[in-house]
């Protein structure tokens, strides 16, 4: 198994960026999913890691028990995929060219599978649809390339 680089940049109240506009995006998900009394909202999706998004993140980490310290480092990203319910068990089928959490979860379950998706960047890509490919193979089933029906069961019974 090669080595997977998870992408993650640690982020922290006064960052900026497309970086933080996927953190933010993960949030607001989390929020809507699991209500604001437990992960609350982050504010607008502007890329700017401001007080909102600091109280967004701190409340998510208190409710999923990680250091709470308003630092978004590999702990909390790791948890952030975790926390989202929809894969491989709510029924999602994914296909090349989706994107977000449902997508890093499953980048980072064909990574403990011996699949490598090249990265955890929340990215369908080419190098995802490979990683499922060669999950497919080994597990015996047709080489489509889109984590759906039992590609998305055998990963949930395998790692889940």
């Amino acid at each position: 198994m090669s080595s997977c680089s998870f992408n993650e940049p640690v982020l922290q109240k006064g960052d900026q960026g497309n970086a933080v506009q996927l953190l933010q995006t993960c949030l607001h998900g989390h929020s809507q999913r699991l209500g604001i009394l437990i992960v609350h909202d982050p504010g607008p999706i502007d890329g700017d890691f401001g007080l909102q998004t600091d109280d967004s993140l701190r409340s998510f980490q208190s409710n999923f028990l990680g250091p709470v310290d308003g630092v978004a480092g590999s702990i909390t990203w790791s948890q952030l995929d975790e926390a989202d319910g929809t894969f491989p068990y709510g029924g999602l089928d994914l296909l090349q060219g989706a994107t977000g959490n449902p997508v890093r979860h499953l980048q980072r379950l064909l990574f403990a599978v011996g699949s490598d998706p090249g990265g955890v960047d929340g990215i369908y890509g080419n190098n995802t649809a490979a990683a499922v490919r060669d999950f497919q193979q080994k597990q015996g089933l047709p080489q489509t390339g889109n984590a759906d029906g039992q590609t998305r069961i055998l990963l949930g019974f395998v790692w889940g």
